[in-house]
């Protein structure tokens, strides 16, 4: 399917969504999601993010924006979270202030993240086990951050970093490009601090 140059206004308030809940879909199978974007708060208990809730199989999310402020129990992201699959996230944009109990992002999570930029507020849980980034919560295998820019500033614990929150020991992907502008935990952006600590 494809959803293409749609809009939500929507406020969402959710009691408790254990796939995630999303400005635009709550979650894709395979989907093409282009050009949408989200300007409605989503807050609640669950996998909240801005513009799709889960992304499963090779989910396609390109050139979308997400305005409104996400709050979420865990995985609160901008844009949307893959579901341990092949999803794609490209050319899309956070505005919105991303705040979670557990883990969080300015964009999200995804095998390839692309082109893309972050200038909202995040704000994580500061427990050591949780992730923080300012563009994915975390990457491993043959995962792909390339081209992204992080201008928010983003706070959280241990794990947390201006780009990414946590890298695997297995990560054999490709990490290039990608610039730290915002502060991390109060302190200016930088390659140091682009990536959370192990």
């Amino acid at each position: 399917f494809k959803i293409v140059n749609c809009s939500s206004q929507v406020n969402i308030e959710v009691e408790s969504v254990r796939y995630g809940t999303g400005g635009i879909c709550g979650t894709s199978y395979g989907g093409h999601i282009d050009g949408c974007e989200n300007m409605g708060n989503i807050v609640g208990k669950g996998p909240n993010c801005g513009i799709t809730g889960q992304l499963l199989v090779d989910t396609k999310i390109l050139n979308c924006v997400n305005y409104g402020n996400i709050e979420g129990t865990n995985w609160a992201t901008g844009i949307g979270r893959d579901g341990n699959t092949e999803a794609v996230i490209k050319g899309c944009k956070n505005y919105g202030k991303i705040t979670g109990t557990g883990d969080c992002a300015g964009i999200g999570l995804a095998m390839i993240i692309a082109n893309c930029i972050n200038e909202g507020e995040i704000v994580g849980n500061r427990r050591y086990d949780s992730w923080t980034g300012g563009i994915a919560l975390s990457i491993n295998d043959k995962d792909k951050i390339i081209d992204c820019v992080n201008k928010g500033a983003v706070t959280g614990g241990e794990h947390c970093g201006g780009i990414v929150g946590k890298i695997y020991e297995d990560f054999v992907g490709t990490y290039s490009n990608n610039i730290n502008a915002g502060t991390v935990n109060g302190v200016a952006g930088s390659e140091i601090n682009a990536i959370g600590k192990d």
